[in-house]
């Protein structure tokens, strides 16, 4: 059970760190364009953002996970 657990908490950890590269890339393009649709966007983008940077910072690596449980 523990060996689960920490396999879906690396997936997570995985996650995030795609989803905040992926999202600082949306919003440095978006920061490029200058219209009233890219501001829009750009909110979304930045909920994404802040949330997978909580997630990069709290969440520890597969190794540190193992080494806790």
């Amino acid at each position: 059970m523990k060996q689960w657990v920490i396999e879906i908490i690396h997936n997570v950890d995985i996650l995030c760190n795609v989803a905040f590269w992926i999202s600082a890339m949306a919003l440095f393009a978006l920061s490029l364009n200058g219209d009233e649709s890219a501001k829009e966007i750009a909110g979304f983008w930045l909920k994404v953002f802040l949330v997978s940077l909580f997630g990069v910072m709290v969440i520890p690596s597969k190794e540190v996970l193992e080494a806790m449980l």
